[in-house]
């Protein structure tokens, strides 16, 4: 919790590691993943830094990062991110439509857990400027090591969100 709270990377990477003595593989992580959007994963993301720490080698889109936190708020279902629901002429006629596309990624209580211990990153950790005085906010703050590129992607009950500054 403490190192979530303070964006700690060493014991983010243990905790991976963890995982892969326990199961002898990334790929679950790598997986998971996937599973929560992020289409912009290589091979050589299979590895300790880039699934710990999220420095993938192209990076993730935010609107990525911002539906697989969303996929948390949604108690482990992902919903995956539109521009629009529909678009419909002057008449009314649908012209184009979205249709909603969802699945179950963590069990509610992993969704839970993970919430829980995210308020306390913007209750008393590195994103104390994200509080809103009339609602929670769970989320994660992140930085490139050479600090040219600093995130916040995070969520309240009814709306997730995120917020990318770097050049």
């Amino acid at each position: 919790r403490h190192a979530i709270e303070q964006s700690m990377n060493v014991p983010a990477v243990r905790v991976l590691q963890m995982i892969h003595d326990k199961t002898g593989s990334l790929n679950r992580s790598y997986d998971a993943l996937r599973s929560m959007g992020v289409t912009t994963l290589t091979k050589s993301d299979l590895n300790y830094a880039p699934l710990s720490l999220g420095g993938l080698t192209e990076g993730v889109i935010l609107r990525e990062w911002t539906g697989a936190y969303g996929m948390i708020a949604n108690d482990g279902i992902y919903v995956k991110p539109i521009t629009y629901t529909k678009v419909e002429d002057s008449n009314g006629t649908i012209i184009l439509q979205n249709k909603r596309e969802e699945r179950r990624v963590f069990s509610s209580g992993t969704a839970y857990a993970l919430t829980d211990i995210m308020k306390g990153v913007v209750t008393k950790g590195t994103a104390r400027s994200a509080r809103l005085q009339n609602s929670v906010v769970a989320g994660k703050t992140g930085s490139t090591s050479d600090t040219k590129d600093k995130w916040f992607v995070g969520y309240t009950p009814s709306l997730a969100f995120g917020a990318w500054v770097g050049g």
